[in-house]
């Protein structure tokens, strides 16, 4: 009897060693797992590229489908070639930051051109 007492208290001392350790592997993996989660949503929200959207319209209004659209970047003289929809809407996405030059034209209407539009980050 005396053998059985004396290895209960280790038994004991045992669990409670491995109950800790466990719960200190979960706190450990809770906190690493926010730490993943911190880091992600840090880096989603870091980006250097933007978009240049817009509409276009005749001088009376009327919106101007399948109109040529090129977004060219003024200072490396990349050009990305869009074309408006049916409502008259384009957008040019993921160019780098920087000053552009767009151009539009159409079949019946006059070129136009715009320099100097700034895409910047805020």
């Amino acid at each position: 009897m005396k053998i059985q007492t004396e290895l209960r208290p280790r038994k004991e001392t045992s669990m409670k060693l491995h109950r800790r350790t466990r719960a200190e592997m979960l706190a450990l993996a809770f906190m690493g797992f926010q730490l993943c989660v911190l880091f992600v949503s840090q880096c989603a929200g870091q980006t250097t590229f933007g978009s240049i959207t817009g509409t276009v319209a005749d001088p009376s209004g009327a919106v101007v489908p399948d109109a040529s659209v090129t977004v060219t970047n003024e200072g490396t003289g990349n050009a990305r070639k869009v074309t408006t929809g049916s409502g008259g809407a384009f957008n040019a996405p993921n160019l780098d930051l920087g000053t552009y030059r767009v151009s539009i034209s159409a079949a019946g209407f006059a070129r136009y051109e715009r320099t100097g539009l700034i895409l910047r980050d805020r």
